[in-house]
């Protein structure tokens, strides 16, 4: 234990600034300790939640697929739109979507690629252009495109 509190106070004095020597490396130990504890504890809680809900995934995926697998078969995924519940098909919504996706991930990519390109190099480097947030106008992007092409 006190070699860890050597070694942090160690690496702490090295990449301290000349003109920050003000701090007291004592408390600045405690403090990175206190942050990698709280580090470690919030870790842990999100592990626990992200298994909880991969959980009920799993239950609404087994559900799902247990009730509705007989109705599943060639017909039911070749065949057109119908009145008639019996022979109606899904072929037309799964090739609506992949032409969906042929159009809007390509153009999407290179909008997202480019404002981000943007953005990290030559923007100014304000709140809205910082890197932790500079995704936000690629997930709009995607967003509006999809409702454009959707419509």
């Amino acid at each position: 234990m006190e070699n860890t509190s050597n070694t942090l106070k160690s690496d702490y004095m090295k990449n301290m600034d000349i003109s920050k020597k003000f701090i007291d490396p004592d408390m600045a130990v405690k403090r990175i300790k206190k942050r990698r504890l709280h580090n470690k504890m919030a870790q842990g809680v999100f592990s626990i939640i992200i298994l909880f809900i991969m959980f009920i995934l799993g239950l609404l995926l087994y559900e799902t697929i247990s009730t509705s697998i007989g109705w599943l078969d060639w017909g039911f995924l070749t065949g057109r739109l119908s009145i008639n519940p019996v022979r109606a098909g899904i072929k037309s919504v799964i090739i609506g979507t992949g032409m969906l996706m042929v159009v809007v991930a390509p153009v999407t990519l290179i909008i997202g690629v480019a404002t981000a390109i943007y953005l990290e190099e030559y923007s100014k480097k304000e709140y809205f252009t910082d890197s932790s947030v500079s995704i936000y106008p690629t997930l709009l992007v995607c967003h509006l495109l999809y409702l454009v092409f959707l419509d």
